[in-house]
Parts: structure tokens; sequence; C-alpha cells
């Protein structure tokens, strides 16, 4: 029993069972068929995405057909539910990973490495009975981990897809929780005005360079292509009063 009259961490006391590396998950998921099928028989094409003024908002999220990755929200009709401390549930389809253990290994690398990044193991899924298999069963990143995760968690959590530090692109970075991005133009100021020789100086008040160093370097040795360093594809970044912090994509692959 958890005494409301304390503040425990409730995402730590609560949540560990859900990523135990001694266990596979099990979710069992029940759902009008016809809602299921028009959920995972999503599609959208890249060009679809980036059409029209594309720079002016967040990009949509992408979906792949047949077996769907799935993100079971329990705040969707009940605001603030949560389960065992966790709002979501996200679960990857790893259709890209036939072995199931890219994602979790490279997040344990960021992990060892001193990068912040979400607790990942496995789950089986079931969807009306039917047996989909094994799922990648991923920490969502939000700001229940990041209260978790650091002595300070308040602050904007931004998702990017395709985006950049650039005035034209702030718009495209997701802020979860709401903002509208004004928060991120000092840094983007000092990097589209700081000469070669004062950038770090310049950055220093901005950034925590040491954790984007190490963020962008252990992008770089886990060859991960779907992240901030090699596509800006996929990243998630904090700011909190003065900093701004990168963390470990959603969506960590390595080769």
């Amino acid at each position: 029993m958890v005494d409301a009259s304390a503040t425990p961490d409730a995402y730590v006391n609560l949540s560990g069972p859900v990523f135990a590396p001694d266990h596979i998950v099990d979710v069992a998921i029940t759902m009008k068929p016809a809602d299921w099928d028009a959920l995972r028989m999503q599609t959208r094409s890249f060009n679809s995405i980036i059409e029209g003024d594309w720079l002016a908002q967040p990009f949509p999220s992408p979906f792949s057909t047949f077996e769907a990755a799935v993100v079971v929200d329990g705040t969707s009709f009940v605001p603030r539910q949560e389960y065992l401390g966790l709002e979501k549930l996200t679960l990857n389809n790893s259709k890209q990973d036939p072995a199931f253990v890219r994602q979790c290994l490279t997040y344990q690398a960021f992990a060892a490495a001193g990068v912040v990044a979400p607790r990942c193991y496995f789950a089986h899924v079931r969807v009306n009975g039917a047996d989909l298999g094994i799922f990648v069963n991923v920490e969502t990143i939000d700001h229940h981990l990041t209260k978790k995760r650091y002595s300070d968690g308040t602050g904007t959590l931004y998702e990017g897809t395709l985006s950049d530090f650039r005035t034209d692109w702030r718009k495209t970075f997701d802020a979860k929780g709401g903002g509208d991005g004004s928060d991120l133009l000092p840094l983007i100021n000092v990097l589209e005005t700081a000469t070669d020789a004062d950038l770090l100086t310049a950055l220093a008040p901005h950034i925590d360079l040491d954790r984007f160093m190490t963020y962008r370097a252990m992008e770089m040795l886990s060859n991960h292509w779907d992240g901030y360093a090699n596509t800006s594809t996929s990243t998630m970044t904090r700011r909190r009063a003065g900093w701004t912090s990168f963390r470990g994509a959603s969506t960590a692959r390595c080769k």
C-alpha cells in the first residue's frame, strides 16, 4: 500500500515488474474487431507526410500495416489513469529486427554510458484472442520517465521527427504536454549566429554539452540510423530552465 500523504516515487516502486528481465509481460487487448482492423491497417507514405507546409507543425506518426506497433494509452478516456505508475505501454513490432534484440541492447548500452534511456524488455501480445507474438516492450518517454530519472524532472519534453534546431524548423518539434517551442529559440539563436571559435562557449549556458556529446557518441558507436546524429529522424529533447538535454530516441536501433 502506498501512503497517499507521502510523496513516493511511484514510477520506481510500481512499474519495475513491467520491464523486469526475468519474465515476459503478457498483454491481452480486447476491442471491437472493426476498430482493430482500422487501427492496424493505417498507412502513410513519406510524400504525404512532407506535403504542404511541413515545417509548420510536428510530423504525424507513421504507421505500419498488419502487425502494427501498439501504444496502450490509459488516459484516452480516463484522465490520469495509470497502471503500475504508467500511463502508457509502448509495444514495438520490431519489423526491422527479426531477432527482437537490437532495441533493448542499444538502450542498455546507452544507459551504461550514462545516457538516460527507457527500460526495455519483451511482451507477449494478444488482441481479441489472436496471438500476435512477441513485441518489444519499451518504457514510454514522457514526464513519468523524467520525474523518475532526474532530481528536477520538470521542463518541456520535445519529440523531434525530421527536426532540427533552426528557426524555420522549430515548429516540427512536438512539445509533450503543450508548448510552442519558443523556449528553444535561445539555443537556436546561438547555433545560427555563433562563430566556430566561440560555439562551445556560447552553447554552454543553453545545453548540457557533456550529455549531448555522450549521446552523440553512443549514436555513432551503435550505428543508430534513426536518431539525431545520423538523420535527425527521431529524438527526444528535454528543456528545463537554462538547459537543453538530449536523450536516447524512442526508436533506438543498432546494426
